[in-house]
């Protein structure tokens, strides 16, 4: 489901030009795409290894989720405990630690700026070249890098609070900050350097939306296909992201994968049936896409 019905439309709502020649398009689409990209990037890996998964326990294997809601992160510590979680342990045991470790020796006290500096700045270098040896990739690592070297200098305050102390609205907006910044970071991850800086810039110049030409599209007195000059985000692909957030909440509020299964028969019934009908509908479409993850 998360592949066929929420990642694949995701990705076919965003222009292939848009990732080409940002700068032709106004600062809520890229935003917008952004945001698909986003989420089409995590459902499409997700369910890849989801699938990997289910096909295992059918043999009796039972492998290590290696999702588990990465986009409700509080911070990027969080974040990296939640996201690809094998390549992350990985590099936390044989990367991170090790030189954490060599470095404390050398550099005295624990806080020393290079403790702090180095250590995640190099972990993620190296998850960037894991990806691909690009500048990019090499730019999307070093950005990770960076946020964690930030979270680390302010956990240092006298005053810090740890983050389960904080009120719910606090939580709540570190959450939604972690996610602006991890999309933000997805831009050289899916584009070269010079293409990527010229996305940011874009989003910043938003064009005013023509709710005149909304207006008289709802009348039907203007082609449903004009929609790109009202400068307002796709309704299918708002409706695509709405899903794919429920989806995570829900998951969330659960505790486990298998959510559905404390609801009632009816209600697993009913939600079977949907997803059926959309994941067929998607499936269906001309336009399948190889999982994107299967590249690295």
């Amino acid at each position: 489901f998360r592949k066929i019905a929420i990642a694949d439309p995701l990705f076919n709502m965003i222009p292939a030009e848009a990732f080409i020649n940002p700068l032709n398009y106004p600062g809520q689409d890229l935003v917008f795409w952004l945001l698909a990209y986003s989420f089409a990037l995590y459902n499409d890996f997700a369910g890849y290894t989801s699938i990997i998964r289910g096909v295992s326990l059918w043999f009796g294997i039972e492998l290590t989720n290696n999702f588990n809601l990465p986009y409700l992160s509080r911070n990027f510590t969080e974040f990296w405990t939640r996201w690809h979680i094998s390549l992350s342990q990985w590099l936390r045991d044989y990367i991170f630690f090790p030189s954490a470790r060599y470095l404390m020796k050398h550099f005295t006290p624990r806080e020393h700026w290079v403790n702090i500096l180095l250590p995640p700045i190099l972990t993620m270098l190296v998850s960037g070249m894991w990806h691909g040896l690009t500048w990019n990739l090499l730019l999307w690592g070093g950005m990770h890098g960076t946020y964690l070297v930030v979270e680390r200098v302010f956990s240092l305050r006298k005053n810090a609070v740890p983050m389960n102390e904080l009120p719910m609205w606090r939580q709540g907006l570190s959450t939604v900050i972690t996610f602006v910044l991890a999309a933000l970071a997805w831009v050289p991850f899916r584009m070269p350097v010079g293409t990527a800086v010229q996305y940011w810039q874009g989003m910043l110049h938003w064009v005013t939306p023509d709710f005149t030409a909304l207006k008289l599209m709802l009348q039907n007195k203007l082609p449903s296909g004009v929609w790109s000059q009202v400068y307002l985000p796709s309704p299918l692909l708002l409706a695509v992201l709405v899903i794919a957030v429920i989806f995570d909440i829900q998951q969330s509020r659960g505790q486990r994968e298998e959510f559905i299964l404390d609801w009632s028969r009816l209600q697993i019934i009913l939600f079977v049936v949907f997803l059926g009908f959309i994941t067929l509908l998607a499936a269906l479409s001309d336009h399948i896409i190889p999982f994107v993850y299967q590249g690295f």
